[in-house]
């Protein structure tokens, strides 16, 4: 098998056939070293699952933090505009009073 594979090499000298692999074996190495540069090990990759598992429960707890902040706020504004509303209504009940009042 190994030999039809080989087979481009007949015809050349053996110092010519032991270049051509050498030279293969060693670009097969060096696509083999930048593969492996570009990798992480199964170790840095739980850690930085972790991390980002970590972070984003920290952004989860941040963001329901402000909503809830933001409920809060939207409430106050809420009772105060109710409050406002129920003062301008006596207001104006008193205002429609005084013109009754003027027209008897």
């Amino acid at each position: 098998m190994i030999r039809a594979r080989l087979g481009i090499l007949e015809g050349l000298s053996r110092s010519q056939a032991e270049g051509i692999m050498t030279a293969v074996a060693e670009i097969i190495d060096e696509s083999v070293r930048n593969m492996s540069r570009n990798m992480v090990t199964k170790t840095d990759q739980e850690k930085y699952s972790y991390t980002q598992k970590v972070d984003f429960a920290q952004l989860k707890s941040e963001i329901q933090l402000l909503e809830k902040n933001d409920v809060a706020l939207m409430k106050a504004d809420n009772d105060r505009l109710v409050t406002d509303v129920e003062r301008l209504k006596a207001r104006l009940r008193e205002e429609i009073s005084r013109t009754q009042a003027g027209l008897d």
